[in-house]
């Protein structure tokens, strides 16, 4: 039911962001790097920062930094 009610929403507001889930090779890097950035874009929200990943460089491995910059504009998405 939850998985048909998130289909409903997703079809109704494409624009939405979705998160890629976290499995796989290395999916504790890209799991770990996602939730900082998502944090990252929260912050800088809440501290009326631009929603912007190009002013937070990532110098962690290629999987943290490819789930960093998903979760930050995953984020930014969701705040608007």
């Amino acid at each position: 039911m939850a998985l048909m009610l998130f289909y409903m929403v997703l079809e109704q507001y494409p624009e939405l962001a979705h998160a890629f889930p976290c499995i796989g090779d290395d999916a504790k890097e890209y799991c770990t790097g996602y939730r900082a950035g998502a944090i990252q874009a929260k912050a800088d929200y809440k501290t009326g920062h631009d929603l912007d990943i190009d002013q937070r460089a990532c110098s962690h491995n290629t999987k943290y930094c490819t789930g960093y910059t998903r979760g930050y504009n995953d984020e930014a998405d969701f705040l608007g």
